[in-house]
């Protein structure tokens, strides 16, 4: 995806692309935002983090804390770059009575509070909370009618296994499997127009005499 919107020019407004889960992250929502963009992963892989971190604050270059769920400031913070992870230090008054502290999990010491976190899991948490809205739900629909018709081929038409080498032949057998689904939604439409879903599967069929 990096490659390709690095060959294209700003896209117009309300311009989105729809992708796999593979996709989700902040790098690659950053990217897509630079060029005019929005991206829509719509489906989630891998272990799901707590939405508490969809408003947990980073610096802009998502290595260091700078602001927690219940809107307290680290004392001290420093980027962790083995573990992509930024480790901030809080105050135990910070912490003690905060309601998202079983959620939050984070680890009490002597005199202070150690969080680590990544700008990824806040990335994923967004994900998370964003999926649970109606825009998301559009553009599920949209992305599940586009990936109808290469399912299709695949399946009934068996696109995965064409007999023949050569860049030209399997281009003609590929047109000819795609000739194929659109001869049967024609079909299809015929059948529509002179049975229409109103009638019945009996008023359909030959009267015998």
């Amino acid at each position: 995806m990096k490659d390709y919107l690095n060959e294209k020019k700003d896209f117009s407004d309300g311009s989105f692309i729809v992708a796999d889960g593979a996709y989700s992250g902040e790098e690659n929502s950053r990217l897509a935002s630079e060029h005019n963009l929005k991206l829509v992963t719509t489906n989630f892989t891998g272990r799901k983090p707590d939405e508490i971190y969809a408003d947990f604050v980073f610096t802009d270059d998502g290595k260091y804390l700078i602001k927690c769920k219940n809107n307290r400031v680290p004392e001290d913070c420093i980027y962790d770059p083995g573990n992509e992870r930024s480790v901030a230090y809080f105050r135990i008054s910070d912490c003690e009575g905060c309601p998202y502290k079983e959620r939050c999990q984070s680890r009490f010491l002597k005199t202070r509070v150690r969080k680590e976190v990544s700008w990824k899991s806040v990335g994923r948490a967004k994900q998370l909370q964003y999926m649970q809205t109606e825009e998301f739900s559009e553009y599920a629909k949209f992305r599940n009618g586009v990936e109808a018709i290469p399912s299709l081929l695949r399946r009934r038409y068996h696109v995965d296994k064409i007999p023949v080498h050569g860049k030209k032949r399997t281009r003609l057998f590929f047109g000819f499997k795609i000739a194929a689904l659109d001869f049967q939604k024609l079909l299809d439409y015929k059948k529509a127009l002179y049975f229409p879903k109103s009638w019945s599967i009996e008023s359909r069929r030959p009267a015998r005499w």
